[in-house]
């Protein structure tokens, strides 16, 4: 029998079992008699803690797996409502995805997906402890770097922030549609809903699914746009320019841009342009105050000659808070129909002297 080195959660084995209808036995002991089969799971006498058998995708092999019954402290590689993303501040606890080492080796993977707790909190997929994709921080209603809103009517959404815990935790509204997601072997995350109608999971979407949705996959201070063919994926934002056009032109980003030759954005009649539809940059370096509106967030922002770029932190109610980068601009993409409006500072040449935001 081998013992996998990640302590498992087969939590979700056993609640698929039950919405298949299969046979699932409590049992407090096992002995020659009583034996304990794949599905069926042995719990301590508090009933804190469960001990199962299982073998999974193809292989032959048996796993034993044990989890606390009650917490989901430590979720493996698949997130079911009521389990928990984030960390514990007081107790060093993190709530994490780790993909399995292959479809039938439910061994740690190269793939984790947890939060990054620099600046302002955001979502990262993790391939060896690398960044590979970001989904980047809440805002309100979505993920930024994830088009799709979470729908109310499926889930309730927890989100706590504060000294005690950071966290995101999905509930349920109706046990007719259950959500799950998993962080496969292979590095892509898959989304799934149960219908109970159809008695069966129907997949939702799966990422990254593009090459803008790879970390930086266009350099420093420019966005990736993949809805364009007719142009390059990768752009120089507003008031900027390829550090290396001669890279550019190979189909080199990885050296991104720069600021235009010439330009001046401290204390010049600098403004602001809109580059709308896009997940916000990187927030490991950002500002964030959520007390501020989006018109006080651009005073403090023009006040500071450090500040490159500001966002709404919050998209409900018209867009609420403060997001404020001070350094280069990473990891941008835009989106057809949905995403944050992100305003860059640029100089007054680039601006246009009648649409002049800084007084």
């Amino acid at each position: 029998m081998d013992v996998p080195p990640l302590v498992l959660l087969l939590c979700l084995h056993t609640l698929l079992l039950l919405l298949h209808h299969t046979r699932c036995k409590t049992l407090n002991t096992i002995s020659q008699t009583i034996p304990l089969h794949d599905g069926d799971v042995l719990l301590s006498e508090n009933k804190n803690f469960a001990l199962g058998l299982f073998s999974p995708g193809n292989s032959t092999r048996r796993f034993i797996g044990t989890w606390y019954n009650k917490s989901f402290d430590h979720p493996s590689d698949t997130l079911i409502p009521f389990m928990k993303l984030g960390r514990d501040p007081r107790t060093g606890m993190d709530w994490v995805l780790t993909s399995w080492r292959s479809e039938d080796d439910p061994g740690s993977g190269n793939f984790t997906f947890r939060f990054d707790f620099m600046g302002y909190p955001q979502l990262f997929l993790y391939k060896n402890g690398a960044p590979h994709w970001r989904v980047g921080p809440w805002m309100g209603l979505r993920w930024s770097g994830v088009p799709q809103k979470i729908s109310n009517s499926i889930v309730d959404i927890s989100f706590e922030n504060d000294q005690k815990e950071f966290s995101i935790l999905y509930g349920l509204r109706n046990t007719s549609t259950i959500p799950r997601m998993v962080v496969k072997s292979s590095g892509m995350i898959q989304r799934f809903i149960w219908h109970a109608r159809d008695s069966q999971w129907n997949e939702l979407g799966t990422a990254p699914a593009f090459e803008c949705d790879y970390y930086k996959a266009c350099g420093p201070n420019s966005y990736c746009n993949t809805y364009n063919a007719d142009q390059f994926n990768c752009t120089c934002l507003p008031g900027f320019e390829p550090q290396s056009l001669a890279d550019w032109l190979l189909r080199d980003f990885s050296g991104g841009c720069i600021r235009s030759r010439g330009s001046s954005t401290c204390l010049s009649r600098e403004g602001f342009v809109k580059v709308a539809l896009v997940k916000v940059p990187d927030t490991s370096r950002a500002y964030v105050s959520m007390s501020m509106s989006l018109k006080e967030c651009e005073r403090e922002c023009l006040k500071n000659c450090s500040c490159t770029a500001y966002a709404g932190a919050d998209e409900r109610q018209g867009g609420t808070g403060c997001l404020a980068w001070y350094d280069d601009l990473l990891d941008i993409r835009t989106f057809s129909n949905t995403g944050q409006d992100l305003y860059v500072r640029v100089d007054a040449s680039t601006l246009g002297t009648d649409e002049l935001i800084y007084t």
